[in-house]
């Protein structure tokens, strides 16, 4: 666990990277979580898009944001630590 959260970088363009980052008070980094069919939905405070997978599967592969449309890449798991 690196004890960041999820920030969109200030960015509000289709596609941009979603990062970890020190947590701050800053707008990037709230996000409203609605659930789904088969998980939940992460949309960015900041720019109203979905946390995405880019549809790529590859350990490593970079989270983006893009425009909510119900898609199995925009379902997320969450899951209680600690």
């Amino acid at each position: 666990m690196s004890g960041k959260n999820l920030d969109n970088g200030s960015v509000t363009t289709v596609g941009g990277r979603v990062l970890q980052w020190t947590p701050n008070t800053g707008n990037a980094q709230l996000w409203r979580i609605t659930q789904q069919d088969g998980g939940y939905q992460l949309a960015s405070g900041m720019s109203g898009q979905v946390l995405d997978n880019g549809n790529v599967t590859t350990e490593g592969a970079a989270a983006i944001q893009w425009t909510a449309n119900g898609g199995k890449q925009q379902r997320w798991r969450l899951v209680r630590v600690g």
